[in-house]
Formats: structure tokens, C-alpha cells, sequence
């Protein structure tokens, strides 16, 4: 018998009925890690690099496959990356410059975020002078001359897009938390705080248990709410508490 549309739509996604079987209770990184590749993601990790090749798929201003190719081992398949970021972005110059003055655990958390984050980004701020805090709260710009940037404890960092430049969407900043988070993990840092999720202290903590930064998030603009409270989103700020 000739199957509608509704079953063909339905029958073409095998998958469906395995997660709903096998992943009851699971996170929804784990769920998201048991879809299947695309073809455009099978194509991309099938992808095999000559010795010595100038030409690389990698984006971003850094090839991670760059060092593998230089050492006369043949080819290499984008298999040997699997669960690595094929996009591995690299501070500027005027990022580092930036961060000249800012607490040396927050400089190595953002460090090491660059090289794990989906979303490129740079930063922008770092330690303010007194002088300067006192200016940005004049035009309203700040609200606070309580600020960690003060102490050197607390940087903003910019979204940018390739062809855009620096970009305000709340999504990228999403991907952004979630690397600083990660990097934070990885660290072993328990101190740094989100500008969009100020009720949490511990970022790396929430990240660990498999919560997103998205999550972080709604749950502090549903606590503003409940409280009767508008939420203050700063989503570019990272501080050390």
C-alpha cells in the first residue's frame, strides 16, 4: 500500500523512535549527540588532507590541521578531530592588548575559550580606570561604580561574524557563555558569572551538570520576573566573583 506523505515524513527519520526509547531523562546535549551526521557532516569529516597541502576546509584564522600536515605522516581524515572544534578561533592583537591588567585566571579562562567556542568573538573591555567607570555610568552606560572591571576582574567580549563584524544577537552570545563556562571547567575555576545569568556564581558548575547557557538565561529572567524585578542582560560581561 502507497504510504501518504505523512508516513514517508515519518519513516524517513528513523532516529525518532530510538531517542524517544533510549533517551527518557537525558540532556538535551546528549540528545543532540545521538542525532545522525548529515550528509554535509559526513562529507566534512571524511575530508583527508595531503602532507605538506596549503589547502585546508578549516575556518576561522587558525588551521588546526596545519601542525598534523607538516609531519610527513601522509594523509590525515578529519576523523583523528572527532569531538574537537573544527572551527578553532585565535585571539587578535588588540584582544590580548586588551586584556593587558585583567586578573591572570580570567585571562586564561578566555584564552582558553577562543579555542573552544563555535561563535568567533573578541574582546572589548577589560580593566577600566576609575576615570573611565565614572564616565560610563554618567551616559548611562553602566550602572555601577562597584564594577569588577575596576579590579580587573571582569571583561566584555564581542560576537563577530565573518563579513559582519561585531554582532549583538543574544544567540551568539549563548555559544560564547557556553565556552567560557567549559573553559572554566576545564580550569578548575568555581567563581565566574555571566552577565545574563547574574544569580549564578558558579558557571562551570552549571555547565557540568548539563545545563546550557541559554538555560542560565531564562532561569534568571524567570527569577526577575517572579520577583516582580526586570532582568538586567549584559550577555558581552564575564567577571570573577
Amino acid at each position: 500500500m502507497q504510504m501518504s506523505w505523512q508516513e514517508k515524513r515519518i519513516h524517513n527519520k528513523p532516529w525518532d523512535n530510538k531517542i524517544d526509547k533510549t533517551l527518557v531523562g537525558t540532556s538535551l546535549r546528549q540528545r543532540r549527540k545521538s542525532r545522525p551526521k548529515t550528509s554535509r557532516q559526513l562529507r566534512y569529516q571524511t575530508q583527508t588532507y595531503q602532507s605538506g597541502s596549503s589547502s585546508c576546509l578549516c575556518l576561522g584564522g587558525y588551521c588546526q590541521h596545519q601542525q598534523v600536515s607538516q609531519s610527513g605522516l601522509g594523509t590525515y581524515s578529519l576523523q583523528s578531530f572527532k569531538g574537537r572544534n573544527p572551527m578553532t578561533f585565535k585571539l587578535g592583537a588588540r584582544s590580548e592588548e586588551r586584556l593587558l591588567g585583567v586578573n591572570e585566571t580570567l585571562v586564561d579562562i578566555v584564552q582558553r575559550a577562543i579555542s573552544l567556542t563555535k561563535q568567533d568573538f573578541s574582546v572589548i573591555c577589560g580593566r577600566r580606570t576609575k576615570q573611565e567607570q565614572e564616565a560610563l555610568v554618567a551616559k548611562g552606560a553602566s550602572q555601577t561604580m562597584k564594577s569588577k572591571h575596576l579590579e580587573g576582574k571582569a571583561v566584555d567580549l564581542m560576537a563577530y561574524v565573518a563579513g559582519s563584524g561585531g554582532r549583538w544577537e543574544l544567540n551568539l552570545y549563548d555559544e560564547i557563555a557556553d565556552a567560557m563556562a567549559q573553559a572554566a571547567c576545564d580550569l578548575g575555576v568555581s567563581n565566574l558569572r555571566w552577565g545574563a545569568a547574574w544569580h549564578i556564581d558558579d558557571l562551570a558548575s552549571w555547565w557540568e551538570n548539563n545545563n546550557t547557557a541559554e538555560d542560565a538565561m531564562n532561569a534568571y529572567v524567570d527569577l526577575r520576573r517572579s520577583q516582580g524585578r526586570r532582568p538586567f542582560i549584559d550577555a558581552p560581561h564575564f567577571e570573577l566573583t
